[in-house]
């Protein structure tokens, strides 16, 4: 079984996206993470700042969606990069003068 560039590609794509798609997160995560520390204590003591507490409850959302669509935007890439590769290796399969 002989292996084509896309094959290639496409294994080294899979673990790149994983490794981007663990990344991706990682901002929401910390967002999230940070508006809980932040928000526990008003809620518990009381709400100093209303206009604070909506900005740091919303943080973790903006970022969410920003996660998924940069997510989406790799997807489509990806699909790219391996639509490219096999369109250059079927040009390269192609006898001259054909």
């Amino acid at each position: 079984m002989t292996t084509t560039k896309a094959d290639t590609l496409r294994s080294t794509t899979d673990d790149e996206v994983r490794r981007l798609e663990r990344m991706i997160w990682l901002p929401f995560g910390f967002a999230a993470f940070l508006s809980v520390v932040t928000i526990a204590p008003v809620f518990l003591l009381g709400s100093p700042d209303a206009g604070l507490t909506a900005f740091i409850c919303f943080t973790p959302m903006t970022i969410f969606f920003v996660c998924v669509g940069q997510l989406a935007l790799s997807k489509r890439m990806r699909q790219l990069e391996i639509a490219i590769t096999n369109r250059a290796a079927d040009t390269d399969d192609r006898e001259p003068g054909a």
